[in-house]
């Protein structure tokens, strides 16, 4: 049996991660955090293949987290709420999805994320 992919679920709000985690686990290993520091700490470990990072974390830091994924050559993919950011994230071409979002578009979103890794 073929081990399923981890993703690091960074988002602040308890509800959010909770429903994520749950909709990712039949097709992927999901690992909640709710601090840029715990997600720099688990991403160090090596075991995780995306970061579905929400872009605005009590006390900072999303930014240093998408820095040191993609120092690992690691998927990022940005969640946020703010439209006017969502319409600028929208033209930037990096993977990202708007709160709030649906399952099929989580699940969309982070298989388009991966297969552009190229794994």
């Amino acid at each position: 049996m073929e081990e399923k992919r981890c993703i690091l679920v960074v988002e602040d709000e308890p509800l959010v991660s909770d429903v994520v985690a749950e909709a990712l686990s039949e097709r992927y290993r999901a690992i909640q955090v709710g601090t840029a520091a715990e997600a720099v700490q688990r991403l160090r470990t090596g075991e995780c293949d995306l970061v579905l990072l929400d872009r605005l974390l009590p006390g900072g830091g999303a930014a240093d987290v998408q820095q040191l994924a993609e120092e690992m050559h690691i998927s990022v993919v940005l969640m946020s709420g703010d439209p006017e950011w969502n319409a600028h994230a929208a033209s930037s071409g990096h993977p990202f999805i708007a709160k709030p979002f649906t399952i099929d578009d989580l699940l969309r979103t982070i298989e388009i994320a991966l297969g552009a890794r190229g794994d």
